[in-house]
């Protein structure tokens, strides 16, 4: 299920670099989620099941973003708000009924939604490389890189 408020999505690292994007009119994009942009026309959206989104790393405010309870979700028009996104190691929930696997390390990973990965491609858009498989069930993924990290 989609995030409805901020998530604490840990880090592995340092962020390798962030990337700053412009909102698509009716999205709410919540701190901590996957940010992807829209094959269509560039826009940022929330990662989601869709094919041809492509995923730029995790929202990540600033110093002086304006957040309302820990999203953006003013943008009234596209491209009239602007978020920051950092790329690296991020923890991801992994999807239960389609789960990435130790076989899966080294190889692409799949979005399922704004938090949530999983090791089927049909029907998505690709989160970024498999890095670890965590205790907690959770995923490490290394997002966001440009250049061939993400098939």
């Amino acid at each position: 299920m989609a995030l409805s408020a901020a998530r604490n999505t840990p880090r592995r690292g340092s962020s390798l670099h962030s990337v700053s994007v412009y909102v698509k009119d009716g999205y709410t994009i919540y701190e901590g989620s996957i940010v992807c942009l829209d094959g269509v026309d560039g826009y940022a959206v929330p990662g989601r099941t869709a094919t041809g989104l492509v995923a730029v790393g995790v929202f990540a405010p600033k110093a002086g973003s304006v957040l309302h309870q820990g999203a953006i979700s003013e943008a009234v028009a596209d491209g009239n708000t602007r978020i920051s996104c950092d790329c690296g190691i991020f923890d991801f929930d992994n999807y239960g009924s389609d789960p990435v696997v130790q076989a899966s390390i080294g190889a692409t990973c799949y979005i399922y939604d704004d938090h949530t990965v999983c090791v089927t491609g049909s029907g998505k858009s690709a989160a970024g490389k498999v890095m670890f498989l965590n205790g907690d069930d959770s995923v490490s993924v290394l997002i966001g890189l440009p250049g061939g990290y993400v098939d």
